[in-house]
């Protein structure tokens, strides 16, 4: 329970903890399934469990980030409303979610991040590749 709580609070502050881990390190795999998309489209996000044990996520969770000459940033208007629950994954397993791209979403380069929790008590936030929305 104290894990599901501590996931959930990290959510809420919207990445406010651990940074990116390098693929190797990582429990999970976060991959778009296109390198290109046009605004208002929907970009498919599949999770993959690279660890032994089991992970906690919610991918209606996850943050669309933008690349600009100070790094990566919130991309703005991109919030939406999620139940705060706490699903497993388990070793080998992969999850699949529709994220929906706005409208008004300027071209550029992007990418989706998330954050999991492993059965060993890490905490991680793992990344996309980056993207090009036109």
């Amino acid at each position: 329970m104290k894990k599901m709580l501590a996931l959930l609070l990290l959510v809420v502050c919207g990445g406010c903890a651990n940074g990116l881990l390098s693929p190797e390190n990582a429990h999970a795999t976060l991959r778009t399934d296109r390198s290109e998309y046009d605004a208002g489209e929907a970009a498919t996000l599949e999770l993959a469990n690279t660890s032994d044990g089991s992970v906690g996520y919610n991918l209606c969770f996850s943050q669309l980030e933008r690349f600009s000459s100070t790094g990566w940033t919130l991309a703005e208007g991109t919030g939406t409303a999620c139940l705060a629950i706490l699903l497993l994954l388990e070793s080998g397993e992969r999850a699949t979610y529709q994220l929906p791209l706005p409208e008004a979403l300027r071209a550029g380069r992007y990418r989706v991040s998330t954050h999991i929790e492993a059965s060993d008590g890490d905490s991680e936030r793992v990344s996309t590749q980056p993207f090009t929305v036109r």
